[in-house]
């Protein structure tokens, strides 16, 4: 008898292990309205990179950024890990200042491509940057996309999103009908972002970037999230002739910003001490450039010298950075 009941919970043990290390998958389940065991079969067995990908976009969904950038800053591997944690700095209002401190596969980190290499988890996630930008267009399409692409193609998580972007457009038949699918009621968080939707029509293209954001900002300028996307996409996509347009001196100081601007200023031999002050370069990034420069000259580009103290400055990005185009789409 006594060996029957060990052996019974062994067994409840064994089965229950999962559920006590991985918490975050039991919560993402049923998010999805699936089981354990289909959560499994659709996107792997337990693990704890996959604990942290049902984190980030748990956490995310209910603004926990703190725990957000936490769990992301674990993930420098992934476009999912990137997207997350540049999600969660912008939201704090630090995106500027950390963009370099981890992986970044060019404008993927910021806006996950949803093609026909994305994963099924990659589209489910797709739509929380825009939410939180205020985007509510791309917002709805990428939710109904990954509800469709999701398994059950049902679930809260979908339910709640699509009630919330309804209730900021004004929808309150449409935001019933989703409200009246959940367990629960979604807090008033979504109120503010009635601050920050496009108020104009504008019809675009998933791969828009940059006009969009640039829609957001005409409707609200003080939309610090989607200013610090537009410039930090058009630096991780070096495109410097537009982030001299989109640049506002004065308006976010942060040290990557002045080292953009040096490569501009560089670039066109404008480099003086008007355009200095214009673009509020201060005296440390002015030095750190010029040994930059020197050891980049003398090493005729290899960067061998640059990489110990370089690696984090957006000269390095610049000079040396690739499109990887294997990297880990999750």
């Amino acid at each position: 008898m006594a060996f029957t009941a060990a052996v019974l919970l062994g067994i409840a043990g064994w089965r229950l292990y999962p559920v006590l290390r991985y918490p975050y998958h039991v919560k993402f389940a049923k998010e999805l309205s699936l089981t354990l065991p289909r959560l499994y079969e659709t996107f792997g067995e337990p693990d704890p990179v996959r604990e942290r990908f049902y984190g980030m976009a748990l956490e995310a969904s209910r603004q926990n950024w703190d725990k957000v950038g936490e769990l992301a800053a674990e993930d420098t591997k992934t476009i999912l890990g990137s997207y997350f944690f540049n999600l969660a700095n912008a939201m704090r209002g630090e995106l500027g200042e950390h963009l370099m401190e981890h992986y970044q596969p060019f404008g993927y980190g910021l806006f996950i491509p949803v093609d026909e290499q994305s994963s099924v988890l990659s589209i489910i996630c797709s739509d929380e940057v825009w939410y939180q930008l205020g985007e509510m267009t791309m917002a709805e399409h990428n939710t109904m996309l990954g509800m469709i692409f999701s398994p059950a193609q049902s679930g809260p998580r979908f339910y709640r999103r699509l009630a919330e972007i309804n209730l900021i457009n004004g929808d309150t038949a449409a935001a019933d009908k989703y409200l009246a699918l959940l367990d629960d009621t979604p807090d008033d968080s979504w109120k503010e972002k009635r601050k920050l939707v496009q108020k104009s029509d504008f019809v675009h293209g998933a791969a828009q970037i940059r006009p969009v954001l640039k829609g957001l900002l005409e409707s609200n300028p003080e939309n610090l999230p989607a200013y610090e996307y537009l410039l930090c996409h058009d630096l991780l996509t070096k495109d410097i002739s537009a982030f001299i347009q989109d640049y506002v001196p004065g308006r976010r100081e942060c040290r990557l910003y002045q080292e953009a601007a040096l490569i501009y200023m560089a670039s066109e031999n404008i480099m003086n001490p008007e355009n200095m002050s214009r673009f509020g370069v201060t005296e440390d990034v002015w030095r750190d450039f010029c040994r930059y420069s020197d050891i980049y000259t003398e090493d005729h580009g290899s960067g061998k010298r640059l990489s110990d103290n370089f690696r984090r400055t957006y000269w390095y990005y610049f000079h040396f950075a690739k499109v990887n185009e294997k990297a880990q789409r999750h």
